[in-house]
């Protein structure tokens, strides 16, 4: 990352549905001058598919009506979207300026696969791309054992896990959140 700060950049919510202790957020609002905090209802996981919950989607709505109220205290909204969040992404680009890309890293099949494709359109399209680790203690991987293979009982890796720093979380530290209209 550079000390010259980015013109227009999207953060795209999904799992992190806070704007408190976000790592990419957080990151995206220090190296923006402004933030366009975007959540992509996918058709893909809202049809219908082994892992659907009407539960999960009545809370997730409940949540990203609380985070739109927090945004409104900023003075932004949450700009909201459905389709193929590809697409969606596609069609974003070609509406507004966008430098970069940020988001938390999501470790499903599904989610890595989307992602994959949203970095990959961002490269081809000269859109920076950044991906942070958040929703975990520390990254997949990375409480291994001393000769780099990964545990097989519990306690052990517990007590490694437990051994490791976890940063502390941080504070929204800037509000510098777009403010326009977008067509959603």
């Amino acid at each position: 990352m550079t000390n010259t700060k980015l013109n227009n950049s999207l953060f795209i919510f999904r799992r992190d549905l806070r704007l408190q202790d976000n790592t990419a957020l957080d990151e995206a609002l220090t190296h923006s001058k402004i933030v366009i905090p975007v959540f992509i209802f996918d058709e893909r996981q809202l049809g219908d598919n082994p892992y659907k919950s009407t539960a999960a989607i009545e809370f997730m709505l409940e949540s990203l009506a609380e985070l739109n109220s927090d945004l409104n205290n900023y003075g932004s909204r949450l700009y909201c979207f459905k389709g193929v969040a590809e697409k969606i992404f596609e069609r974003l680009i070609n509406e507004i300026s966008i430098d970069a890309i940020f988001l938390n890293t999501d470790y499903t099949p599904f989610s890595r696969m989307r992602d994959d494709r949203i970095k990959q359109n961002a490269i081809k399209t000269g859109i920076k791309f950044f991906d942070y680790h958040d929703a975990l203690l520390h990254p997949p991987g990375t409480v291994i054992k001393d000769d780099g293979k990964p545990y097989t009982v519990y306690t052990p890796f517990a007590k490694k896990a437990r051994s490791k720093i976890v940063p502390k979380p941080k504070q929204l530290a800037h509000s510098n959140f777009y403010t326009g209209s977008l067509e959603g």
